[in-house]
């Protein structure tokens, strides 16, 4: 629920057995096409196999400030094929630094608009994190949005509790545009 829903409305989920188990942040931010300076590699599985981006990927979910996922890599790169059909390849980018896989974005537009961009997902494997990498990398992830896939703005979202990823939001002067509130159903 978005943050214009009232309050009394958690009161009420909570008494048919709901809890609130997340804040989710969503960002905007009009894009423009800028000159970064950076010396990473990006590779999409037109390039490496797509079986080692899984594998990038995989390793990038772990230990993320986000909810851990129910899904495997296998559904999750499936998941990506279906959302963004025949083009998935182009948005499956690992990141390399120095030759050594550091981690993956998935840049594309969003589908049903015709310049929405988003980022399927966007992380560093865990022992890349916290070392100020997340905010070029992102920026470089915007750039590629505003330029290869001719994004005007972007819509990008996490948990309010992914403390790094809303840094690097600030960091990217990206904007909250809402903070939902997410409930589940207690198991009996």
């Amino acid at each position: 629920m978005n943050q214009t829903v009232p309050l009394e409305v958690d009161k009420y989920l909570e008494s048919k057995g709901y809890v609130l188990v997340d804040k989710f942040v969503t960002v905007y931010k009009r894009l423009e096409l800028e000159n970064i300076d950076h010396s990473f590699g990006l590779k999409n599985v037109h390039i490496i196999p797509e079986k080692e981006f899984a594998q990038i990927w995989m390793e990038s979910m772990s230990g993320s400030p986000n909810a851990a996922s129910s899904l495997t890599i296998e559904e999750h790169m499936k998941g990506v094929a279906d959302e963004l059909g025949n083009h998935y390849k182009d948005s499956c980018i690992a990141i390399y630094e120095e030759g050594q896989p550091i981690g993956v974005m998935t840049p594309h537009i969003e589908p049903g608009t015709l310049d929405e961009g988003r980022l399927f997902y966007f992380g560093l494997i865990p022992e890349e994190r916290g070392k100020g990498k997340s905010r070029i990398l992102h920026k470089v992830a915007l750039n590629l949005l505003a330029g290869e896939f001719n994004a005007n703005y972007y819509i990008g979202g996490t948990s309010l509790q992914n403390i790094p990823m809303m840094q690097t939001f600030h960091a990217n002067a990206c904007k909250v545009k809402d903070v939902n509130r997410v409930f589940k159903k207690k198991p009996l």
